[in-house]
């Protein structure tokens, strides 16, 4: 194997490693009225995978920007005050860009 094919097996193989399967998701979370919440946790429980569970909290604007592994999900969102919503089994990937939540306020 001359030294060319070498560098380039290893380029692929190093490459090959270090790329991940992330994406680009904004969330964003509003309560019944479609006022923003602010602070609202958002939890993404990884299925199929020994993944860390990934948690983010909105701005308030009631959004967050995250970057994340493409993977399928149980996601939750919650705030006090508020009933919790939850998708469950989410298939989260390349196609997925936003996620928006609609938080009903406990009277």
């Amino acid at each position: 194997m001359n030294l060319l094919a070498v560098l380039i097996f290893f380029s692929f193989l190093i490459i090959g490693c270090i790329s991940t399967n992330e994406i680009f998701v904004n969330v964003s979370v509003v309560d019944d009225f479609g006022i923003p919440v602010n602070a609202a946790r958002i939890t993404f429980i990884p299925i199929n995978s020994n993944l860390a569970s990934n948690i983010f909290n909105t701005g308030v604007e009631g959004t967050v920007n995250i970057n994340i592994i493409s993977e399928k999900y149980n996601i939750s969102v919650s705030k006090e005050g508020h009933y919790s919503a939850i998708l469950e089994n989410y298939d989260l990937n390349n196609d997925t860009s936003s996620l928006a939540f609609n938080l009903e306020k406990i009277r």
